[in-house]
């Protein structure tokens, strides 16, 4: 697919770094979907906590009826936990997520009295509440799950799309808006990580939904011209991500850390809640904006399907949440009929996207899987190959370092010389899948510089029919369209005239008037052809006859190019499927616009040429018409003179444009007289004078 070289030849590094991630996820969400479903088996383990006590203090603020029986009393002031002394809620955590119903958990607390006192609390089952099972199922289970499959298979399909990256990392930031259980929160390694991974993506989704809005699915018309201002947005944003995990792993080991924390970062942390609030309603009005500007029926279908998905799947709930915001409710104290079509919306979220990406074709992966299974496993093999020959080169590495003594020197250099292979490994396999493109899949290799080059050269052609055969048969080399046509407007229709892998388009035509050629005028760029969607263009435009997708089929077309220039509409192109069956990539189509926007100015150019010329010659004939009467003319006047004794003269016609419709003439009769005839012809296309 001819995108960026960095991003298309080289895919390696893209799909270790999304292997990596996915580890992590399928580790974080192998272990909360699995409590989730346990609890709603009646299996699971989980104890209940005792009391509650909050982050940034030592001092018991409410304990349940177990905690009660044993002695604890809300004041009270933890000391020990399980005899070692209380930090912070990591050491709670880490006894409670170890132990099971039935065991007693041993606390040292410190009363208000001032007495310490150990008690053994007995440690119950933590029974979720059963009316609410089909929200845990949503929204512990659904939810997480679509958002992490759908995710990773859009970035697994397009790992060398950012945009496909956007919403990766939206749809994990989403999966974690729920569930955030005290099984992360123990201060091990572990699960420092994991909070991390939950964390960072939550805080950071605002930021990517505000993207979502800029770039999805087609950038923001207007958005390079106030670039500046989205990172006052982004960066404080990307500042609390920081700082909010650097408070839960710190305050998790210390509660005490969180009296330390300046002022100025409470207040900062009041100043982007508006930013976070201001980060979804900027999303809603990029959406509308890009709606309003745009003219394609299909995208204007995308972008409409987004915003009513988005609306319902996020405003509900953000409005529960900035009204509890205002007045200290939490959400699980309104009405169930209130909160729980609330919750329930936001499984929206993962399905919009899905419906959009799946049925509405907004980043083409639907068509990016039916792509050649040879040129698949080809590409695809090469990873593989590169990922087991690094994994088998780390194990190597790894084994050598831990069991065998070696010197700290010795150990760096057998990393280095790992971390080296590694790249060399990269380097080389990088190689092989260049070579197969070069060697089976040119598309892949040299269709950007191809285009590129081509939307310089169509400029010095002023021929049209050379014009039309250079583009047809450069764009379908490069990016190995088999099937090309060129249809142009010849004052009526518009009919093929040149054509590449076709038998015999001679016959189609489209009117100026058809709904194809007014989608064409009207969007003004690359329009995608979907014969099997039943909600394109193709059958929603008011205007497109049965016969028109008739014709298109005939040309199987998947992408029409206008060629225009201005308001006018030269001509299309109609490009059929690739070899390869991949979809035309948003490089495709940018490269493809330009060489459209070329090839409409050098038609008009040779359109314009051809008239002068038409002209040109058109004047050199009737030069050549005008020289030939004026001789005839000349032949027809008094070659010689009759003699008449004691009489000089002479004639001369001089027409003012070369052929008059004047004539002289001078007769002698029998009988010794003398005349001149002189005539005009009145009405001519010529005048002239005379003189005799």
């Amino acid at each position: 697919m001819p995108q960026n070289s960095s991003s298309v030849r080289r895919p390696g590094l893209q799909y270790c770094l999304l292997g990596l991630l996915f580890l992590i996820t399928a580790a974080y969400q192998f272990r909360h979907v699995g409590f989730v479903v346990d609890s709603l088996r009646g299996k699971a383990d989980a104890v209940a906590r005792p009391f509650a006590i909050p982050a940034d203090r030592s001092i018991i603020t409410s304990a349940g009826e177990e905690g009660r029986k044993a002695g604890v009393r809300p004041g009270d002031t933890l000391m020990a936990v399980n005899g070692h002394p209380y930090k912070g809620e990591a050491n709670l955590n880490r006894a409670l997520n170890y132990a099971r119903p039935g065991e007693l958990l041993t606390v040292t607390v410190r009363h208000k009295t001032g007495n310490e006192e150990t008690l053994r609390i007995p440690l119950v089952y933590h029974a979720s509440p059963e009316d609410r099972w089909y929200l845990m199922l949503a929204l512990g289970v659904v939810l997480p799950l679509s958002c992490v499959l759908l995710g990773f298979w859009v970035a697994a399909v397009r790992p060398g799309d950012p945009m496909a990256w956007l919403l990766l990392a939206l749809l994990l930031g989403f999966s974690g808006m729920f569930g955030f259980g005290s099984e992360y929160q123990e201060g091990t390694l572990m699960s420092s990580l994991a909070l991390a991974y939950r964390v960072l993506p939550f805080q950071t989704w605002f930021i990517w939904l505000f993207l979502l809005g800029l770039y999805f699915p087609m950038p923001l018309a207007f958005e390079r011209r106030v670039r500046w201002l989205k990172w006052c947005l982004i960066v404080p944003l990307a500042i609390r991500a920081v700082l909010e995990l650097t408070k839960l792993e710190v305050g998790l080991l210390d509660y005490t850390f969180f009296a330390r924390i300046p002022v100025w970062l409470n207040w900062f942390n009041s100043v982007t809640d508006p930013l976070r609030l201001a980060a979804i309603v900027l999303f809603f009005a990029a959406v509308a904006a890009k709606y309003a500007r745009e003219h394609a029926s299909d995208a204007k279908r995308r972008l409409r399907l987004l915003y009513a998905g988005m609306f319902l799947a996020l405003v509900p709930l953000s409005t529960l949440l900035v009204i509890d915001s205002f007045t200290g409710k939490r959400l699980q104290t309104y009405p169930a009929w209130i909160e729980l079509p609330c919750l329930l919306m936001t499984l929206l979220f993962p399905l919009t996207l899905a419906y959009l990406i799946l049925v509405h074709r907004a980043l083409d992966v639907r068509v990016v899987i039916r792509q050649g299974l040879q040129y698949a496993l080809a590409r695809r093999g090469v990873i593989i190959l590169q990922a087991v020959l690094s994994a088998v080169l780390f194990t190597i590495v790894a084994v050598l370092v831990t069991s065998h003594a070696m010197s700290t020197l010795s150990t760096i250099l057998l990393m280095a010389a790992g971390l080296w292979g590694i790249f060399l490994l990269q380097g080389l396999t990088q190689r092989l899948a260049s070579w197969i493109d070069r060697r089976f899949f040119r598309e892949a290799y040299d269709a950007e510089r191809i285009l590129a080059d081509l939307s310089e050269s169509v400029r010095t052609i002023m021929e049209t029919r050379l014009l039309l055969e250079t583009v047809a048969r450069r764009i379908a080399e490069s990016l190995h369209v088999e099937r090309l046509a060129v249809l142009i407007d010849g004052s009526g229709p518009y009919q093929p005239a040149y054509a590449v892998g076709h038998d015999d388009v001679s016959r189609l035509e489209f009117p100026d008037n058809s709904g194809t050629v007014r989608q064409l005028r009207q969007a003004r760029e690359p329009v995608r052809v979907y014969l099997d969607d039943p909600n394109s263009w193709i059958y929603r435009t008011p205007g497109v006859s049965a016969e028109e997708r008739a014709q298109i089929a005939a040309l199987q077309a998947e992408l029409l190019l206008p060629l225009a220039i201005k308001d006018k509409l030269l001509g299309f192109i109609s490009l059929g499927q690739k070899r390869s069956e991949e979809p035309y990539s948003g490089s495709d189509l940018s490269l493809l616009k330009s060489v459209a926007t070329q090839t409409g100015l050098a038609l008009e150019n040779a359109r314009l040429t051809a008239v002068v010329t038409e002209a040109v010659a058109h004047r050199e004939r009737l030069n050549r018409e005008l020289e030939i009467a004026r001789e005839v003319q000349q032949r027809l006047f008094p070659q010689e003179l009759p003699p008449v004794p004691g009489l000089d003269y002479a004639g001369r016609c001089r027409p003012a444009q070369g052929v008059g419709g004047d004539y002289y003439d001078f007769l002698q009769f029998s009988d010794g007289s003398f005349g001149i005839a002189i005539g005009e012809y009145q009405g001519k296309a010529f005048g002239g004078s005379h003189d005799g």
